[in-house]
Formats: structure tokens, C-alpha cells, sequence
């Protein structure tokens, strides 16, 4: 079943706002002539926030990011475990990116100086997926808040525009940062055979 906004757009019926304009929605409970009326709780502070998150995540909102940012402990993101910087880049976390980008080539420059064996080398890996695989969703958070805080301060005829430019996913950003991450790697590997094989020579 759907939920008919105000704007026309559907949306699931346990969604919470609209992903189409951000509007809270109402719980679509059968009319009762004996309830009181209900104040406007998209003027709220706390509301107006999380209507404008819910446009910028999208479809996630209401079934996934939304639920889970109400938690104390959000809980595993497998996407962000699996997947890391890609799943940034799909999100289009892209600082996020660079940080993971950064901790893949130290472990991999440093496992080949200093030899280290390829059994504790995948521990290394399996370890830095865990820490993103159980920080992933609240990284998320704190991106989605920060960016929406600023385009809050734009005024209402721009913040479509940003939402645009910096919500919602990206699949050319995911597929990028795979290719990015695949020719690091490739690149360090040569680089190092060719170091090691020249001092094998020596």
C-alpha cells in the first residue's frame, strides 16, 4: 500500500516524510471525527530537519537511514563493510573516500615493506572493513546533517539545486572510485615488484 502526499507523490504507507518534497506525513490511520486535531509538526525545528535529510538521502529514508539515526547504537551496515569507498562514493561521501582511500594504500605500502605475511595482511583488511562496516551508517549521519545544515542557510529557491548536487547517489561515483581504487592498488604492486626486482639485482 501507498501513501498519497499533498505534491502527488507516492510513498511507502510507514513512511514518515515525503521523498518527493520532504513533507512530514501523516500517520494514515482511518479518519476519526472524535480525535483532536493535530498541529503542523513540519514547522517544528527537529521536523523541518529531518524532512530536508529525508529529501536529501531519498528512497532510504524512511525504510533504512531514518529508523536507524533515531538509535543510540544505528547498528551493521554491510554496504559500507563490502564495499567501502565505493559505497561512499555512492553516497557521495567523497571525504569519507579519500580517508579510506588513504588507510588501503598505507596497509598496502607498508605490507610490502615490511613484508608482512599475506595472512595477517587480510586480517589488516578484514579489520579496517569492520570498523566501517560498524561506523558506516552514523559516518553517514554526520555527512547527511553537515551537508544539510548548510544548504538550510541557502535560500529556498537554491536548496532544490543542492540537493541535486550533493544527494541522493551516485552510480558514475561508485563506478569511479572502483576503478580509482583497482589502478591504486594495480599501480602500487608494479611499483613495488619493480623496486624489489632491482634490488634483487644489486
Amino acid at each position: 500500500m501507498t501513501h498519497t502526499c499533498s505534491c502527488g507523490h507516492l510513498n511507502p504507507l510507514e513512511a514518515l516524510f515525503c521523498t518527493g518534497c520532504g513533507t512530514r506525513l501523516a500517520p494514515a490511520l482511518p479518519d476519526n471525527p472524535y480525535a483532536a486535531p493535530q498541529s503542523d509538526l513540519s514547522e517544528e525545528p527537529g521536523n523541518a530537519a529531518d524532512a530536508l535529510a529525508a529529501r536529501f538521502v531519498g528512497k532510504r529514508f524512511n525504510d533504512y537511514y531514518g529508523p536507524r539515526w533515531g538509535r543510540s547504537n544505528p547498528g551493521w551496515n554491510w554496504a559500507a563493510f563490502l564495499l567501502g569507498s565505493v559505497w561512499m562514493a555512492y553516497r557521495k561521501m567523497y571525504g569519507y573516500c579519500m580517508i579510506f582511500l588513504g588507510l588501503v594504500i598505507a596497509e598496502t605500502v607498508l605490507e610490502i615493506v615490511l613484508n608482512v605475511p599475506d595472512s595477517i595482511g587480510r586480517m589488516i583488511s578484514i579489520a579496517i572493513g569492520v570498523a566501517f562496516g560498524i561506523t558506516g551508517t552514523r559516518l553517514y549521519q554526520h555527512h547527511v546533517q553537515t551537508r544539510c545544515a548548510h544548504i538550510a542557510e541557502l535560500p529556498q529557491a537554491e536548496q532544490e539545486a543542492a540537493i541535486r548536487r550533493s544527494g541522493g547517489t551516485s552510480w558514475p561515483g561508485a563506478i569511479g572510485m572502483l576503478v580509482l581504487m583497482l589502478a591504486l592498488v594495480f599501480g602500487i604492486f608494479t611499483v613495488a615488484e619493480i623496486v624489489l626486482s632491482a634490488g634483487n639485482l644489486n
